[in-house]
């Protein structure tokens, strides 16, 4: 049950519509054994986001956790393509772009009353 967050300081108005829902089909790409259902996507705009000295240009952080799914070839495949999306899609340049993989185990992540 992977869950990406983005957390970023561009205004909710320069997420295009569907977004999410061809960031997700960009991860299974990526992430085993992972169907497009499984995948949440949260997107938190607006941020007060610091990089550095660096506080006035474009800029995201992003966590990924999944289970059982993230190896260091996995991890740079989806580095990779995620940073890529986001600079496609919604203009932050590459370099403003930090992201967290966490690979948890299967009793941290919950779904329908179930761990």
């Amino acid at each position: 049950m992977p869950l990406l967050q983005i957390f970023t300081n561009i205004s909710r108005q320069e997420i295009p519509k569907n977004f999410g829902p061809t960031l997700a089909s960009v991860l299974i790409g990526s992430l085993r054994n992972k169907p497009i259902e499984s995948i949440s996507i949260q997107i938190t705009s607006d941020q007060y986001i610091s990089l550095g000295s660096n506080d006035d240009e474009p800029s995201a952080i992003v966590y990924l956790r999944s289970i059982g799914s993230m190896d260091l070839d996995d991890n740079r495949k989806t580095v990779r393509s995620v940073t890529d999306f986001i600079h496609s899609k919604i203009g932050i340049k590459t370099d403003n772009i930090r992201m967290v993989l966490q690979n948890h185990s299967i009793d941290t992540i919950g779904k329908e009353l179930k761990i």
